[in-house]
């Protein structure tokens, strides 16, 4: 009898670790400082941090418009449908529906609307593996291989759970944008895209795995891209933490035609942003003189470092590379493997690859799934550090 008790309580005490080992709901942030938004959906009902839900349509598809206004020197919510207009004075706002929608755009059946002041944010919450879905859809062609679907799923997840542990205190987990990650809303059975349902597939069928980092035994942050142009890097390399790691081969990423760019931006154009980089006025900056820029590199052929800006005063400035592309933009300087050069007032830049070069090669890994590497063997190309284990 006593055995029988002692499993039956280590049964119970094991379902319980696992069950707090399932993350929460993931909190991706679909919009920033908006003044006004304007949602549609089935059954929609919100609620102030200290209300109850209150309907505000009846089971059809109904408009809500919700912006901020002053009243009395106090920003407020204003919430208009057809049934009542409402002043609310919480500064968050939640809201539930079905096939909620907003500009055309699938919404997550729970929103949060975070205010400050005349502006505010849109929150959406869902479970991970739902996130994950809309994450695939979004950063990678859902005709590939699936085993690179999966390889891709499996990073994401890692991803996303480890930002998740360093932003528990914050209002949301991810960005939806190329901050962290491209995110849109999916649902099964209701997307008219036959290839959501290979989304769906990845994701289930990798359902719990994670890269785990065997030093330390926490999620890795699974950090990827869209093309190494031949060889990724190491975060200390492109953001200057972490450990200056070798990079990994992809011989197929340099023979991609689409792999070589070139962008030019006049100096005019360049002061500008560098100025705003710096945090300067326009004039200020101006009186300067950009002198020159110089580039720093590790070793020869490789990703630039750091660019050294020189000022005609003698002043200089040194900034990462992936900083100078965030100044230029990352549509146009694709990646930090580039050449310049500067004529007629004119700076030229020509390089290969696109994104920031560390952890997985999005291409990369459409080579090795195509030649039949598994998920499992594509991961370990890209993490050779790391492990495989479900978490969940």
């Amino acid at each position: 009898m006593i055995k029988y008790v002692f499993l039956i309580l280590s049964f119970l005490i094991s379902v319980q670790i696992q069950a707090e080992e399932v993350p929460s709901n993931v909190r991706v942030r679909l919009s920033l400082r908006l003044s006004q938004y304007q949602l549609s959906g089935l059954g929609v009902s919100y609620q102030g941090q200290k209300a109850n839900y209150l309907p505000v349509a009846i089971p059809r598809e109904q408009s809500v418009k919700i912006a901020r206004v002053l009243i009395q020197g106090q920003w407020v919510w204003q919430i208009e449908s057809s049934a009542r207009t409402e002043i609310r004075s919480e500064e968050n706002i939640a809201i539930r529906g079905s096939s909620l929608q907003a500009e055309g755009k699938s919404l997550p059946p729970e929103i949060l609307l975070q205010g400050k002041k005349s502006k505010f944010d849109v929150i959406g919450i869902l479970p991970l593996e739902n996130y994950l879905v809309g994450v695939l859809a979004s950063e990678m062609p859902l005709r590939w291989p699936l085993e690179s679907l999966r390889a891709q799923a499996i990073a994401a997840r890692s991803y996303t759970l480890a930002l998740m542990k360093e932003r528990k205190k914050r209002s949301f987990h991810v960005e939806s944008s190329i901050q962290d990650q491209v995110f849109r809303h999916v649902v099964q059975g209701v997307d008219q895209d036959p290839l959501i349902a290979k989304a769906f597939e990845a994701v289930s069928s990798t359902r719990g795995m994670v890269l785990i980092s065997p030093k330390s035994n926490e999620v890795l942050k699974a950090f990827y891209h869209s093309d190494c142009g031949g060889k990724t890097s190491s975060t200390k390399s492109v953001w200057g933490f972490g450990k200056a790691e070798a990079g990994v081969v992809d011989e197929s990423c340099p023979a991609r035609p689409e792999s070589q760019w070139t962008f030019r931006i006049s100096q005019g154009l360049l002061k500008q942003k560098i100025a705003k980089m710096l945090n300067e006025t326009k004039d200020k900056f101006l009186a300067r003189g950009l002198a020159s820029l110089e580039l720093s590199r590790k070793d020869e052929g490789s990703r630039v470092d750091h660019l050294k800006i020189n000022f005609e005063n003698g002043i200089t400035k040194q900034i990462l590379a992936d900083q100078f592309r965030a100044v230029v933009g990352y549509s146009n300087l694709k990646s930090t493997q580039f050449e310049m050069s500067e004529s007629d007032g004119e700076y030229t830049f020509r390089g290969r690859g696109f994104g920031h070069g560390v952890g997985l090669c999005q291409w990369g890994s459409r080579s090795l799934a195509t030649k039949g590497q598994s998920f499992s063997q594509i991961l370990s190309h890209y993490y050779p550090s790391s492990q495989i284990k479900s978490k969940f």
